[in-house]
Formats: C-alpha cells, structure tokens, sequence
C-alpha cells in the first residue's frame, strides 16, 4: 500500500510525458483498439480468477472455511497483481504503437528519395529526437514498476518451482491426487508462466520495434555529399547505444533471452531439490528400519 501511495505520486509524470509527446508528434491513439486491449487483459484475468475460485473449492472438498482461507491467501492476492500489471502492458503496449507509427514516417521520408522530392532533415531530426524521448519514458516505466517486477519474478519464480517438484513427486503416488488436485496444479503453473512471460513478450515489443528502426536506417542508401548523411549516422549511433531501459533493479534484463535463464536456474531449482528429497528418504530409511526391529 505504501508503494501504491508513492506510484500514485510519480504515475502523473507518466501520463503527462504520454500526452506532450502525442501533442508534439500529433499522433492520434485509436482508442478503440486500446479498449479492446484492455478488455482481452482483464477477460483474461476474470477467467482467471473464476477459474481459480471453482477450481479452489472444489480442491478443499467443498469445504468453505478452507476455501475462504485459501482464495484470501492465495487466489485474491495474484488476481490484484495481475490487474495491476495490466496498466503496465498497456503503456509498454502504447509506446510500441507509437515506435510503429515513427518507424511508418520515417519510411515515407526516405521513399521520397526515389522520387524528385528529397527527405526533409528538420522532420529526420524531429524523429529521432521522439524515438529518443520514447525510449527515455520505457525506462522511466520500468523504474516504476521495478519493485513489483522483482516481486513477481521472485514468487513466481519460487512458487513454479516448488508446483513442478510436487507435480513430479504426486506422479509417483497418483493415489494421493485427484482431478480437481491436477487442474489446480496445472492452473497456478501457467498463471506464475503467463506472469513472468508477459512482462518479457511486452518489453520485447517495445525492443522490436527499436530494432525495427535500425534495420530501416541502416538500409538507406546515401551518398556522401547528401544533406542527411549525418543525420542518418546519428540516428544509427543512438539506436545502437543502450541506455538500460529494460533493466529493473539493476538486476533483471527484460528481453526473452532471459528466458533461457530462468529455465536453467528452474533446472538447477529442481534438481537440487530432487537430490534432497532422495537423501532424505534414503536417510530416513535407515531410522525406520530400526524401530521395525
């Protein structure tokens, strides 16, 4: 709740940045395509959550001290995140929708050098500088968001291990679960997945169309005498220059191949796990077989 207070605080420079920047570059937000983004996110959401609270009750037997229990622990407070962080794809989301809409006006500038008409430099210059600025606002939103992505990434983090290691053992012993044990298994598995991979598949939407961009600048064709030559050199010079706007808490790199990452320590998460639970049993069988005696 403190964070909360304190985002309140700092989320109207966001919006601010958000409205100059469309003000100066007159881009027009199709607000009907950011309603139907919106709603497929929280739709997912709300399946989500209803699915957890069927699933949930069903899992303790009906019984609904345990259920209430259960959903106020776990249920509810993963549903709360998973709003929350709606606002954060939706702006992650509207500066690649605006990245896209640069990366369109610098390629009808350029297309004009096919024709007799040359590409103004002032509107080069304008472009690069909007880029820049949007790059500059990705890191100031994942500078908000920074702590609840590092608490995310660690629950889920935890809470996918520790569901798959359960998962593994109960294969043995198929007795001890049932259908309801099973779907909610596998529901808590995808919701810590979709978590994690969300915040990376939306961060590499804003890095595509960076990249995108540099593909178009590098594949201009000027001569050295022409009047953008320069301009062009700057704008590549400060697309290839990393400024960490991805990078929360100093710790976590948000690009997909950070998911490499995380499945090699989830293999090292479980096979340490493995190996304990298996020199537990073989230290307890020793104990067991002396009280037989």
């Amino acid at each position: 709740m403190f964070l909360a207070w304190q985002w309140r605080q700092r989320i109207q420079t966001v919006f601010t940045a958000i409205a100059e920047f469309d003000l100066e570059m007159g881009y027009v937000e199709n607000c009907e395509r950011s309603k139907h983004f919106v709603q497929l996110q929280l739709w997912l959401v709300g399946i989500l959550g209803v699915s957890a609270f069927v699933i949930d009750f069903g899992y303790h037997k009906w019984n609904l001290c345990k259920w209430l229990l259960s959903i106020s622990t776990y249920v509810l407070p993963n549903v709360i995140s998973s709003v929350s962080f709606v606002q954060y794809y939706v702006l992650l989301q509207g500066i690649a929708w605006r990245l896209r809409k640069i990366n369109q006006f610098l390629q009808q500038e350029f297309l004009s050098c096919e024709s007799n008409c040359k590409p103004r430099r002032p509107i080069v210059q304008k472009l690069r500088g909007q880029q820049a600025q949007l790059i500059r606002f990705t890191k100031a939103v994942n500078r908000v968001y920074e702590v609840s992505i590092l608490f995310v990434y660690v629950g889920s983090f935890i809470n996918f291990n520790l569901n798959l290691f359960l998962a593994y053992k109960t294969i043995d012993r198929p007795e001890t679960s049932g259908w309801f044990w099973w779907t909610y298994m596998i529901l808590w598995l995808g919701m810590h997945m979709g978590k994690m991979f969300s915040i990376l598949f939306f961060n590499h939407l804003v890095q595509l169309e960076q990249s995108n961009c540099l593909a178009l600048m590098t594949k201009v064709r000027l001569s050295d005498g022409h009047h953008l030559i320069e301009s062009c050199k700057h704008f590549v010079l400060q697309l290839q220059t990393r400024i960490r706007e991805n990078v929360v808490c100093g710790v976590i790199q948000l690009d997909l191949q950070f998911i490499t990452t995380l499945t090699m320590a989830t293999t090292n998460v479980f096979i340490f796990l493995l190996q304990y639970d298996i020199t537990f049993e073989a230290l307890s069988k020793p104990a067991n077989d002396t009280k037989t005696i």
